[in-house]
């Protein structure tokens, strides 16, 4: 075992056997490593080791969505994910720990899995091969062939299998549709229709939908963005812009689902005439290691910078009325409403900051080690990330106990 400072996020009992397995992660959360514990001889013996220049997430075996990232067979075989290729992808490694093959590859995101048939060496998981906006409940071999995609309905699909995995029960929903729940074969056939929502009472009061969109920051990165237009829409008319978002690393904002972007709270502003906007800035999830790690060691670099050119794009169409965009949120939103609010604010006019994070040194340490990495070998990101002291000259934020900036 370790012998340094460590955190172990679960354990968790072998099935039918008198072993079980503990995984630890280092202070810096780059370092996870999964151990395997014989009670009969009392051994302890590493079979994983997942490391990056950043963080790893903890293998987690049973989510509170209904998927996990790692499980291990009757013949101790482990099925397992892990985003060292870049993307989070499935693999398969022998009871020691020798890698036997990845399941699946591409640039694209596995968000977890869903359910196992090892008799016929199957994995059913859930994930974002066709739009990183969507999540859809695909198959797969042990081999990794005959990957196939089981839903085919546009938007965010969730998936519970029974105990024999021949049936799944798919709850889905997207921007216009309010959700469904369908009984499925393996196969993905729809069986029976278990429940649904009636759109119309939402019609009734004049809902309007969000449509997706994308931005682009002014050195080429492609942002996914939603806008949903006020009740009565003229495009002759300008209209102030409420901009909501979360922003935090490894977040996304910009699902194809109901309820998006806090979509029908947002209906009372809408109604009343704002434009409701929001989007995933550099640093958010979905996307792939790179485009997470954006946020590491100072979660709120891209925040500040996104947000800049988000209001910049707003401006620029000719519905928007440009000097009357406000910012909110909550939590990490919060946080970045205190930044645009500092920083930025000749682009919004009114901020609403909601429990937020104003300062990384009195902030959970698990969460804000993640990504920021430790306070003594990140000072500078430590200070930047601060929120609630800007200099009084040029508005950045302070890196010294004085009130100016360098």
């Amino acid at each position: 075992m370790p012998e340094d400072t460590y955190y172990i996020p679960n354990a968790i009992w072998h099935k039918n056997k008198d072993n079980f397995y503990i995984t630890t992660l280092n202070r810096k959360q780059n370092d996870l490593k999964f151990f395997r514990y014989d009670i009969d001889n009392n051994e302890t013996t590493l079979v994983l080791n997942d490391k990056n220049n950043t963080w790893v997430d903890a293998y987690d075996f049973f989510g509170t969505s209904g998927t996990f990232n790692i499980d291990i067979l009757d013949n101790d075989e482990i099925i397992w994910i892990s985003e060292r290729d870049g993307f989070k992808h499935i693999y398969r490694s022998r009871p020691d720990g020798q890698f036997i093959n990845q399941i699946t590859r591409g640039k694209w995101e596995v968000n977890g899995m869903n359910a196992i048939d090892v008799e016929n060496e199957i994995i059913y998981f859930s994930g974002k091969r066709e739009s990183e906006v969507e999540n859809h409940i695909y198959s797969v071999r042990f081999n990794g062939s005959k990957l196939k995609r089981l839903t085919s309905e546009q938007g965010t699909h969730s998936a519970r299998f029974s105990p024999t995995t021949n049936f799944f029960i798919d709850s889905y929903s997207n921007f216009t549709t309010p959700s469904k729940t369908i009984l499925r074969s393996n196969s993905g056939t729809s069986k029976r229709m278990l429940a649904e929502t009636d759109r119309t009472q939402f019609d009734e009061y004049g809902f309007t939908y969000p449509r997706l969109m994308n931005l682009f920051t002014d050195d080429g990165e492609r942002l996914n963005a939603i806008i949903t237009l006020p009740h009565n829409f003229d495009s002759m008319e300008q209209y102030p812009v409420i901009l909501y978002n979360y922003g935090g690393p490894g977040s996304q904002m910009v699902n194809n689902r109901w309820g998006a972007g806090n979509h029908v709270f947002h209906q009372y502003f809408s109604q009343r005439g704002f434009i409701i906007f929001s989007f995933d800035n550099r640093g958010t999830g979905g996307r792939g290691k790179a485009f997470k790690d954006m946020a590491y060691g100072d979660y709120g670099k891209y925040i500040v910078k996104d947000h800049i050119e988000a209001a910049k794009y707003l401006q620029s169409l000719p519905y928007v009325d440009g000097d009357n965009i406000g910012v909110w949120g909550w939590s990490g939103g919060g946080y970045l409403t205190n930044m645009c609010m500092t920083l930025a604010s000749d682009y919004f006019k009114a901020g609403v900051s909601i429990a937020p994070k104003v300062d990384p040194l009195l902030y959970d340490t698990i969460w804000t080690e993640r990504y920021m990495g430790l306070v003594e070998e990140n000072p500078e990101g430590y200070k930047n990330a601060f929120s609630i002291n800007p200099c009084r000259k040029c508005k950045r934020a302070f890196t010294s106990d004085s009130w100016d900036c360098r």
